[in-house]
């Protein structure tokens, strides 16, 4: 496996992932967080803004591979460098990170509020004041995105927090902008394809070397993403059926699931459907006056489910609406139904502290009877 040069094991991969020379071994299946932090630590970090000597720095390096750069093609690389993001980006992405959210009161606050006599409710918060960089802030933001050597994200962050007031969203907004910039072997691999357009519009030809160079990195960062999903991939196929994670596929878990579970959940459900067939048939049939108003009751709510309940009803007018199949689906649901829920509930209720209090007591007869029996 090629590794970058900055590639360093540590953090959440650390503890399950080893290096052994060229290869990694990985000791149980790689999570998807394990799997991130490992090609986290390839060093392809994002580019920060190139100052003019860097520029030329670069620029030296690519006429030392086949020979001096042409007018357009060295005004391509500065375009190329143009590209970059600037520290007033960085700046406008943690401002706007800093702007007051609105936040709403619960209902147990407007309940209090209420209480206590106030007339008018207000269900937002006031908004707190917006955050935005002071002069001292955006200094730091500008040294960072030109010091050289670098400074990290995490030094950033702590010379914000000295020079003002910084809240923590502001602080993930500095990651989240810089997760969206290129890399060195993304810039690398633009300038190549540029380079190769502006060749085939002046007739030239951009120099192997140059373009090996200028491709090395995008290679290297491919193959070791390769390389790091294939041991993914690898991680996670079993050797043998019961292997692998409790829950995974063909662990003893997920067998009793798919082979006994399921099969008899269904053959439950398919036996018990005909038990409510059948109990449906008996307690529909229209002998007395409170089996009427049960089937009466339950074809007014299996109507209200289909479509074809509120289409008859529709032309019922607004006045009496009350007629509509929804509504008189709503109105059973939510007053008769609710009412015989609840005599039920309280049964339950009365039920389990009468039993919670025999068997308190010592008074409760046992399935198997008494020991004197």
């Amino acid at each position: 496996m090629p590794f970058p040069d900055d590639f360093r094991l540590d953090g959440a991969a650390g503890d399950v992932v080893t290096r052994d020379g060229d290869s990694l071994t990985i000791r149980g299946p790689m999570s998807p967080e394990q799997l991130a932090s490992v090609l986290d630590l390839a060093g392809f970090e994002p580019l920060r803004p190139y100052s003019e000597s860097r520029r030329q720095a670069f620029i030296g390096e690519l006429e030392s591979r086949g020979g001096p750069l042409s007018e357009d093609e060295r005004t391509q690389v500065m375009r190329t460098f143009d590209t970059l993001w600037q520290p007033s980006l960085l700046v406008q992405a943690i401002n706007t990170a800093g702007v007051a959210r609105k936040e709403f009161k619960s209902w147990r606050e407007l309940r209090r509020e209420q209480l206590a006599g106030e007339p008018n409710l207000q269900r937002e918060r006031p908004r707190a004041a917006d955050l935005i960089l002071n002069a001292a802030q955006v200094v730091a933001v500008d040294e960072f995105a030109t010091s050289d050597p670098a400074m990290s994200e995490d030094e950033l962050i702590a010379r914000l927090r000295a020079a003002g007031e910084f809240s923590d969203r502001q602080a993930a907004s500095i990651g989240a902008f810089l997760a969206t910039q290129p890399t060195l072997a993304d810039l690398k691999h633009d300038l190549a394809i540029e380079l190769l357009k502006l060749a085939r519009l002046t007739g030239r030809t951009v120099p192997q070397e140059r373009l090996d160079w200028l491709l090395l990195d995008t290679r290297q960062q491919a193959a070791f993403e390769q390389k790091v999903n294939e041991l993914f991939q690898a991680s996670h196929i079993t050797r043998f059926a019961w292997s692998g994670a409790f829950d995974g596929s063909g662990s003893p878990f997920w067998w009793i699931y798919e082979y006994v579970f399921q099969p008899l959940t269904a053959t439950m459900f398919a036996m018990l459907a005909f038990y409510v067939a059948s109990a449906a048939f008996r307690a529909f049939r229209a002998k007395n006056t409170e089996a009427v108003l049960l089937l009466g009751t339950a074809f007014i709510i299996l109507l209200a489910q289909t479509y074809l309940g509120p289409w008859l009803t529709s032309w019922v007018p607004e006045s009496l609406s009350a007629l509509q199949a929804e509504e008189m689906k709503r109105y059973i649901m939510s007053l008769f139904n609710t009412a015989g829920n609840r005599a039920i509930m309280i049964g339950i209720a009365l039920g389990i502290a009468a039993t919670s209090l025999k068997i308190l007591l010592g008074v409760d007869r046992s399935y198997l009877g008494r020991g004197d029996e």
